[in-house]
């Protein structure tokens, strides 16, 4: 099994982003600041379970608009595909592990865990709200901060994340 794709949207400098990979050995590389440790990051969010999971301010794309953030709170969502290895058994313990995460029922199977990092539906009233007296996106960040940032929850999903599937602890680890 390996991590055929990792889609981010709304993390430091992703806004929208989505990467592949092959199967086997993968380098990544690039300039200064363009995003190779915040892929590790986002990778290690989803499926490192000793790491810490949630994020600061500064972990939020910066790349919308004041309009947006007035409109709805900001959100992470990392999603990683992982696909059958070519030369993978077929009835491995890989795909016992991945069985509860499938959207691919097949031989060469396919699963997915999303991680997402949001503002509970209890709060966007009171966020909508405090947000359209600011004037500025470094107002709006300010009141996120100050206001909001101690709400923000996480989940890691299983399988199809509009189904909102919990992936369970034991299977993560």
């Amino acid at each position: 099994m390996y991590i055929s794709k990792i889609s981010i949207e709304g993390f430091r400098n992703f806004p929208q982003n989505e990467i592949l990979f092959n199967d086997g050995v993968n380098v990544i590389i690039g300039h200064n600041n363009s995003g190779k440790t915040s892929l590790i990051k986002a990778i290690s969010l989803v499926i490192n379970s000793e790491a810490p999971r949630r994020l600061e301010l500064d972990d939020f794309s910066k790349s919308t608009t004041l309009e947006n953030l007035q409109r709805l709170p900001p959100s992470v969502s990392i999603s990683l595909t992982f696909k059958k290895s070519t030369d993978e058994p077929p009835n491995s313990e890989d795909l016992v592990t991945v069985s509860n995460w499938l959207t691919v029922l097949s031989a060469d199977y396919e699963a997915k865990l999303t991680y997402k990092f949001f503002l509970p539906i209890e709060k966007h009233d009171a966020y909508i709200d405090s947000l359209q007296e600011c004037d500025t996106k470094d107002k709006a960040w300010q009141v996120i901060k100050q206001d909001y940032l101690r709400f923000y929850t996480y989940k890691i999903y299983g399988g199809d994340p509009s189904l909102l599937q919990t992936a369970d602890s034991e299977s993560l680890q």
